[in-house]
Formats: C-alpha cells, structure tokens, sequence
C-alpha cells in the first residue's frame, strides 16, 4: 500500500523518466508534496526498489538551485512502473491529500 505522497512520486517518474531532484519533484507536484517528507517517501520506495537513486556527476549542474555539494537524483525503476500500473488508476495521486 503506498501513501498518496509515494503515488505522486511515482507518477511524476513515471511521467518524465529522467533523473529528478527532490525539490524538482515538489515543484512538479504543484502542492501535492512537502519538503519535509519527501525525502523519507524516496527512501522508502528506494528500499522497495521502485526508485533508485544516485550522487550528482562533476559535470551535472542544476541552473535554477546553484548548490555546492553534490546531490541527489532519482527515478523510477521498471519494477516501479509496474507497480504504478498495477493500480489501476491512471492518476490515483491528484485526489488532494486532508490537511
């Protein structure tokens, strides 16, 4: 069972497949995710390996957050596409999460 936040996160990899920052996955989600948590949802759908992660190359710069160290990407895996169809729903995540 996955939380609506860990659906979003699926949904916006599934979308793009490309390598994400986390705060790019916020700002895509228009809402639906919170910096706060993001981070755990990643990890928790990295140990299910329906994402995977990786450091930020030398060559690897992001124009909008200039940033010092190294960072972050993630996307989502094969077995995360699948598990996303599985679902059922094509877009489960944009039923607005209660405050």
């Amino acid at each position: 069972m996955f939380t609506r936040a860990e659906l979003t996160i699926l949904e916006l990899l599934d979308k793009e497949r490309r390598w994400w920052y986390a705060l790019d996955l916020i700002k895509a989600s228009e809402g639906r995710l919170r910096r706060g948590v993001i981070y755990v949802h990643l990890a928790r759908l990295g140990e299910q390996e329906l994402v995977e992660s990786r450091e930020q190359n030398d060559d690897e710069f992001h124009p909008q957050q200039p940033y010092q160290g190294r960072r972050r990407l993630y996307r989502i895996t094969q077995s995360g596409v699948r598990k996303r169809l599985e679902r059922g729903s094509p877009e489960p995540s944009l039923i607005p999460e209660p405050a």
